[in-house]
């Protein structure tokens, strides 16, 4: 999370959610924008973010894809990603109980 957010500005964090279990605030760092999710509910949920002015993001799960940290040989590689293509300004994603980093591309 240290390197995905650093060099953001702190003062200026959007909340743009945080209800129903939800959570998700936007950063901006160094021009490009980051949004952090996450759900605390016990089933997945459905969200929408808009006001991507990139037309794809990547989103990296914020917790590693092993069992232990004893288990990662490379950081690069660490955690799953994906890259998905905007439309219209916005994307929509399933939550499930790991938190998200969604960057600009």
């Amino acid at each position: 999370m240290t390197e995905v957010l650093e060099g953001s500005d702190w003062d200026n964090i959007e909340k743009i959610q945080e209800s129903g279990g939800v959570y998700i605030y936007k950063f901006n760092n160094n021009g490009k924008n980051i949004w952090v999710a996450w759900n605390d509910n016990s089933g997945s949920q459905i969200i929408t973010i808009s006001g991507i002015s990139s037309t794809q993001v990547k989103i990296t799960e914020a917790i590693p894809k092993y069992e232990s940290g004893k288990e990662v040989t490379n950081y690069n590689t660490a955690f799953n990603t994906e890259t998905k293509s905007v439309s219209a300004g916005k994307i929509t994603i399933t939550l499930s109980g790991k938190p998200v980093f969604i960057e600009e591309k």
